[in-house]
């Protein structure tokens, strides 16, 4: 029997899919979905297989899963985490086998030691969120709900509150910004809008498919291409920051 899937805010997707997930292929004009909105927007929870997958991996909420630093990560990061990455992979439509638990494991703490860098390096440039920019991205997030009872049910059940989600959504924007200041958009050429379009007709005629006319998917190309170029900066500025830096895992 299928749980019914929810909408909830983790930090953890945006960080996931830019420090885990990077590299694998999507789907140009699929995901109408604007990037200020998957700054609070996230499926969590999915089927029953995948529910026992998180039980078998999450630790404690108190638990000391790594030090980055001297700053200490508990296991409730971790478990947030986690439970991104399995979502991720079942809207991907695969499944986690037992086999790649310790797979699993080692994407959660590489995540959530690459985010805690990040966050770092945000406050060492004074990356600053306003409380209009935190009420904002909340009133977003709140609208995915029938009403304000179908809110506080999910809080319940998530065991989380409006203070704790506020707080995720300062991460995500304070994210957000650092990541824009250290590797900015670059304009995309002519060009390459081109390349990329007529790589995607090739691929699209090997599969006995046809594409869309450029002109109907060159913002979504266009948009991939920044992302793509952006994550890839990103990876390797997370890798020189690496080297100087202090990290303890400890699960």
């Amino acid at each position: 029997m299928k749980v019914k899937k929810i909408l909830f805010l983790l930090i953890a997707v945006t960080l996931t899919m830019t420090l885990v997930a990077y590299g694998k292929e999507g789907n140009v004009g699929n995901d109408e979905r604007s990037s200020e909105q998957e700054v609070v927007r996230v499926e969590v929870a999915a089927d029953e297989e995948q529910l026992k997958e998180e039980e078998l991996l999450e630790v404690d909420e108190g638990e000391v899963v790594a030090k980055v630093n001297d700053e200490e990560v508990k296991g409730k990061k971790y478990n947030a985490v986690l439970r991104s990455i399995l979502s991720q992979i079942e809207q991907n439509g695969e499944t986690a086998r037992h086999d790649s638990t310790e797979e699993l494991k080692k994407q959660a703490l590489d995540t959530i030691v690459n985010q805690t860098l990040l966050l770092q390096q945000a406050k060492e440039a004074k990356i600053q969120v306003s409380a209009e920019e935190i009420e904002e991205a909340y009133a977003m997030f709140a609208k995915q709900f029938e009403d304000e009872k179908a809110m506080e049910k999910e809080f319940e059940s998530k065991n989380v509150d409006e203070k704790i989600i506020k707080e995720q959504i300062a991460e995500s924007i304070t994210f957000n910004k650092y990541q824009n200041k250290v590797v900015p958009i670059k304009d995309v050429t002519e060009k390459e809008i081109q390349n990329y379009y007529d790589q995607l007709v090739t691929e699209a005629k090997g599969k006995g498919k046809l594409l869309q006319p450029l002109e109907e998917i060159k913002k979504e190309i266009q948009a991939k291409i920044e992302q793509e170029r952006q994550h890839k900066q990103l990876v390797a500025h997370i890798e020189e920051l690496k080297k100087s830096a202090k990290i303890e895992v400890s699960i």
